[in-house]
């Protein structure tokens, strides 16, 4: 196959290709036909009339043997010139489609005489038999629909329609009849056997991994047969039910696919069929996933965290990291995996756990290329577009330029959390966002690289024109004036504001100042992550104490507190005002040393709790776990991170947990509340 897909290389002009596999895998057996021509010159001549008669013709027995439940490729002689003929046969080893294979019996025969040979038909690849395949299908829809549908029935299950994928495609691409009947075959199936599991999949409800990734594949081979098919709007409302939601979502995606999604995109002409678009990066090791993607991932790390639970000492954990560096010597990802995470880190092993799954998905190592969606969300009247961790780079010009073009005055979500947009590209969505996309309601640039002191400066500029709802500038890096900047205009902005995420940007006392001042102008929130580092000690504690003017709030997340102790205090005075809460989390400054081997296992579990000793432990943890005991019933999760509770605290914050039902943890290594503390507590805990 490689040999061959040189020689179309050679004789193709590279502006000459097709866009289209269908078409490719034509141009692909007609220079293989022209080639064994060029060889043989006037010795060979096929008997049919064509080459598209033998592909034809040999379709039919490629189709027998693909078609569910058989899935041969491999043909006794005598049954390909039964289905066939011995002329189509020899014309088919002629033009290199097929060959003949002899295999002689294994047993040892009395007589030398007896010795017999058996001749099997095999095709060069088997997409050649598929596209062979694709051909005959083609034909009979064309010439005998009935027999056509016949065949379709046999596809009654989502996995069978994969199983031949492929042959579908190729039909599709031959005959706009087949293509047709192909996609009202698949919508059938999805209609009939999938659409619980199509709604649960866009709502990210669907935990089991297997049954997601059914589901994308099964929207994916509609879409490439529309693709193949290159219809111009015929299919476009009988596809619209794979999308019963107005959502269109894939974890992970290939080229190819994305080729498929904008062709489909161009067929809508502003029809409300697609309103929201949402792709997300597949975990790899290297890429630390800020953002819970899915359920899909979600079940995959519980899963894993569930493993690594049952692991009572350091040395099974790094067991279990030792032997996947040794399998995977080779891999060019191992060295960005190792520098992230290290040999001692849990979160290492829930990684290589992911990307041992993910990698099994047909679109695990491809480079997502969101420019063909780009250039055709213009045919949508788009709502929402999120490419939360897709490396953008030179597209984040491509999505400014569909900005300000006035392409997406429809948005009301933009989400583009860690994408590596340029500082430019940011000055620019920024800058324009007011004119362009005056109904935004949701924005989200976090982890995106934002030293550059404009871009947060001139979002100040945009944000009181706007009337935003969900406003996320995590880890961008910002410095303090940046933030202090931002904290000003917050009784501007902050009317509507139910989601607040300003962590990892820096901080200083008249930022904190400021947000003691402005803060409570935002009443309607409901989740609020924020850093409470760089102030005095009297600033932080104004600033704490504020959080209990904001009696909404469902999740509140403080980071990087350089004063534990007051964190503590205050708010285990503020808490019983905020009887919404659902999810509380509590940081402290991060100087741990991850990677100190002479550690007990049980000093390494309490690390990711620990940093330093608190001046007064027990007086403010008490504080704390007075204020939190008539809240805790109502609560689901607490994180304390990096804060420091010796062995008889811990054991009284886990007991106030398993009392109320709420979970305690760092992060998602979450200790279930019911769940009995063994004498000598052990790494299992995490």
């Amino acid at each position: 196959m490689a040999q061959l897909f040189c020689l179309f290389w050679k004789q193709t002009n590279e502006e000459d290709i097709p866009n289209k596999i269908n078409d490719l895998y034509t141009a692909i057996l007609c220079i293989l036909y022209n080639h064994f021509l060029s060889k043989h010159k006037n010795l060979i001549k096929l008997t049919l009339n064509s080459l598209d008669d033998v592909i034809e013709r040999l379709g039919e027995c490629a189709c027998l043997g693909l078609w569910p439940p058989q899935n041969r490729l491999v043909f006794p002689y005598g049954e390909m010139t039964e289905l066939t003929s011995v002329e189509c046969v020899e014309d088919g080893c002629k033009t290199g489609i097929i060959s003949i294979e002899k295999m002689t019996s294994t047993y040892k025969p009395i007589k030398r005489s007896a010795v017999r040979e058996q001749k099997s038909v095999v095709f060069f690849h088997k997409s050649a038999q598929e596209k062979c395949a694709g051909e005959y299908l083609s034909h009979l829809a064309d010439t005998n629909a009935d027999e056509f549908k016949r065949k379709l029935q046999k596809l009654d299950s989502a996995k069978k329609c994969l199983s031949v994928q492929m042959v579908l495609r190729f039909a599709c691409g031959s005959s706009l009849k087949a293509a047709k009947l192909i996609l009202e075959k698949l919508v059938e199936i999805m209609r009939l056997e999938l659409i619980v599991d199509v709604r649960a999949y866009y709502a990210n409800t669907l935990r089991d991994p297997e049954k997601a990734r059914l589901v994308q594949e099964f929207i994916e081979t509609c879409l490439l047969c529309n693709y193949e098919s290159d219809s111009i709007d015929q299919f476009s409302q009988l596809l619209a039910e794979l999308f019963p939601t107005g959502k269109l979502q894939f974890l992970g995606l290939s080229p190819y696919t994305s080729e498929a999604i904008a062709h489909f995109l161009s067929c809508l002409q502003g029809q409300t069929v697609v309103r929201k678009i949402k792709i997300i990066q597949i975990p790899r090791p290297g890429i630390i996933t800020r953002y819970g993607t899915t359920a899909i991932v979600d079940e995959m790390s519980d899963t894993v965290n569930g493993i690594v639970n049952t692991m009572h000492t350091y040395n099974e954990i790094e067991n279990v990291y030792k032997e996947y560096v040794e399998n995977h010597r080779n891999s060019s990802d191992l060295e960005s995996f190792i520098k992230l995470f290290g040999s001692s880190n849990a979160d290492g092993l829930h990684m290589i756990e992911l990307w041992e799954y993910f990698k099994t998905w047909h679109s695990s190592d491809s480079q997502i290329n969101t420019d063909p969606i780009l250039d055709t969300v213009k045919f949508t009247r788009l709502e929402e577009l999120d490419f939360t961790e897709i490396k953008l780079k030179d597209a984040g010009q491509k999505l400014l330029t569909v900005i300000e073009q006035g392409h997406l005055t429809y948005l009301t979500h933009l989400i583009l959390p860690d994408t590596e947009l340029s500082i430019a590209v940011m000055n620019g969505i920024v800058l324009c966002l007011p004119q362009c996309i005056p109904n935004l309601q949701a924005l989200d640039f976090s982890y995106n690289d934002c030293k550059d002191r404009q871009v947060v400066r001139n979002l100040t500029k945009s944000l009181p024109i706007l009337s935003l709802h969900e406003l996320m500038v995590s880890g961008m890096g910002a410095p303090a004036s940046n933030m202090t900047a931002l904290a000003q205009v917050m009784p501007q902005i902050g009317t509507n504001l139910t989601v607040l995420r300003i962590s990892n940007n820096y901080m200083d006392d008249e930022t904190g100042k400021t947000l003691v001042r402005t803060l409570p102008y935002a009443s309607q929130l409901k989740l609020l992550w924020i850093d409470v580092n760089g102030m005095s000690m009297e600033t932080h504690r104004k600033l704490v104490m504020t959080m209990g003017k904001l009696v909404l709030l469902e999740t509140l997340r403080m980071f990087r507190s350089p004063y534990v102790d007051d964190l503590l205090l205050c708010v285990g005075k503020v808490i019983t005002s905020l009887s919404n809460l659902d999810w509380l989390t509590l940081g402290a400054e991060d100087t741990r040393d991850m990677n100190s081997s002479t550690q007990s296992p049980w000093s390494r579990m309490l690390i990711f709790l620990t940093i330093k000793k608190l001046k007064n432990a027990t007086s403010s943890l008490q504080s704390f776990m007075s204020g939190l005991q008539p809240m805790a019933s109502h609560m689901q999760w607490l994180e304390l991170q990096n804060i420091n509770l010796d062995e008889e605290d811990l054991r009284n914050l886990l007991s106030l947990c398993r009392e109320h039902n709420l979970a305690l943890g760092y992060n998602r290594r979450l200790w279930p509340a019911a769940m009995d503390i063994p004498r000598d507590i052990t790494l299992s805990l995490i």
